[in-house]
């Protein structure tokens, strides 16, 4: 009883203040927490709910964050191809998943047509990859894609071009000399595509089977390629769609057009690899993925923060590790490349390992409170979990720990099952979490705190000036506002509310992952 008259009385005893450090959200709040048997002492204001929601999102994220501490870029590749993205992390806002994953996605589309992994000899998928870099405007995709992505395949792509020129030229000359025969002028190969139609998708990986060869499809703004086939998908040919969510799976196409004729592949390797903003991706997924086209990506958030930069010039020894580093990334794409087309498959332990894990996911992806955009993710899990497991496999075949005749190891399956695992309880709650005034609040005024380690006192007229026109037009940053979220944040552990005559402050003591 003593507890239901305390909640409803607004003004509490300055000696509960000192002797528990807990306000009243904090105690309503702390209460709510405990279990749902207490929901009957009290009544929480419609302010309150919103910032208990609040903190619940931000320590599940946190939670989430940590996970991907336990990853290891010396447990997942060769210890000198860690050792090269190590070197290349440096300037960067990146951690050990936002640099294996997209450079795993790199190399995959410079596999040879018909490279698969087998789970069994009743299913196996191509060791191409889908992935999309999920990161705010402005922070550090481009420099990420350009060094793990772009210039690790530079040679490749230079020659290439180089290739293509001589055969154009040969072309021009047998032409001249014998003006009736009427040849086909050389097909150009392409090792990354950054703008096509779907028709030109078409004839590319009709030309890339051709060959033998993969394609990779890159773009800086993977929102734009989604979006065209979504428009192709309405107003074009109708196909765009059906096309990326086929070569997923490495199908063939047969076509046949009154102008074009006929394009035909039996099979293609195509990957994919794209940056984009997280209110894009929100914005086009609105949670329905019904066809399972997004579910097809492994979505990895970039970290945010500030990045610190050395003042000095670089020493010989750091341009020569950077140096260095490059050409460990080159030489193992060039080594990707050149390998043949090769069927891999599991040992028995990591079969029975694979089996396990992906009986647990069908087990849940069957349960009927599952969010359909949520079953199709998990429906793709064991197809990414493959792809991964292939890739990182073939990672030590490169590096000669493992020959290309050795079947799949446990540990590279318990690793890539692993990635998936976080990956996909990162984008389900990126699906689930909703941005509300109150979360976008907590978040701004921590983040204002902490400053980068340099912690500081914030008041609400500071988090105000501070959040933009759209928190001052929404009166986002109210005083009350303001008193509640920074008592959740001190109730969480993040800060420290400070009291005086004349105001409420807020002071970080520990970094908010986000």
């Amino acid at each position: 009883m003593a507890t239901r008259v305390l909640l409803q009385d607004r003004k509490v005893p300055k000696a509960l203040k000192s002797s528990h450090g807990l306000c009243l959200v904090a105690l309503r709040l702390e209460i709510a927490v405990m279990g749902k048997k207490y929901s009957d002492t009290f009544e929480t204001t419609e302010l309150e709910s919103e910032v208990l929601s609040a903190s619940n999102a931000i320590s599940e994220s946190e939670k989430l964050l940590k996970g991907r501490e336990y990853f290891r870029l010396e447990n997942l590749l060769p210890e000198r191809l860690a050792g090269a993205c190590r070197v290349m992390q440096k300037s960067l806002p990146v951690d050990t998943l936002s640099t294996v994953v997209p450079l795993l996605a790199g190399y995959s589309g410079l596999l040879k047509l018909g490279t698969r992994v087998a789970k069994s000899h009743d299913f196996h998928v191509p060791c191409n990859m889908y992935v999309g870099v999920v990161c705010i405007s402005g922070g550090f995709k481009s420099p990420t894609k350009q060094r793990l992505i772009d210039d690790p395949a530079i040679d490749i792509r230079r020659d290439a071009k180089e290739h293509h020129m001589r055969n154009v030229k040969r072309w021009e000359e047998e032409s001249v000399m014998d003006k009736k025969k009427k040849s086909q002028a050389p097909v150009q190969y392409l090792p990354h595509l950054t703008d096509y139609s779907t028709a030109a998708l078409t004839q590319t990986l009709v030309n890339s089977e051709s060959r033998g060869l993969g394609q990779l499809l890159i773009r800086d703004e993977l929102s734009g390629l989604l979006s065209a086939v979504d428009v192709d998908t309405k107003k074009g040919s109708g196909t765009g769609e059906a096309q990326l969510l086929e070569a997923y799976d490495g199908g063939g196409h047969y076509s046949i057009r009154i102008e074009a004729g006929s394009r035909c592949y039996d099979a293609c390797h195509l990957s994919i690899y794209g940056n984009i903003q997280p209110e894009a991706l929100r914005e086009l997924i609105n949670n329905d993925d019904s066809k399972g086209k997004f579910a097809r990506f492994l979505f990895v958030q970039l970290p945010t923060g500030v990045v610190h930069y050395e003042d000095d010039d670089p020493s010989d020894e750091e341009v020569a590790a950077w140096n260095y580093a490059k050409s460990v990334l080159k030489e193992y794409a060039e080594a990707v490349f050149t390998m043949p087309a090769r069927h891999y498959s599991f040992d028995p332990e990591a079969r029975r390992l694979f089996n396990r894990w992906w009986e647990q996911h069908q087990a849940r992806m069957s349960m009927p409170y599952t969010p359909p955009v949520i079953r199709s993710l998990i429906g793709k899990a064991s197809a990414n979990a493959l792809r991964l497991a292939g890739m990182l496999h073939l990672m030590r075949v490169v590096a000669e720990e493992v020959t290309p005749v050795e079947r799949i190891s446990a540990v590279t399956v318990r690793n890539a099952t692993a990635i998936v695992d976080q990956l996909l309880e990162e984008t389900e709650a990126f699906h689930e979490e909703e941005q509300t005034p109150m979360l976008l609040l907590m978040k701004h005024i921590h983040k204002l705190s902490w400053n980068d380690g340099s912690a500081i006192a914030v008041n609400q007229q500071y988090a105000k000036d501070k959040g933009g026109r759209a928190m001052r037009k929404n009166n986002d940053c109210s005083a009350a506002a303001f008193k509640e979220a920074v008592e959740a944040l001190e109730l969480r552990g993040y800060g420290v509310v400070e009291h005086d005559s004349r105001r409420v402050a807020y002071m970080a003591t520990r970094h908010m992952a986000s």
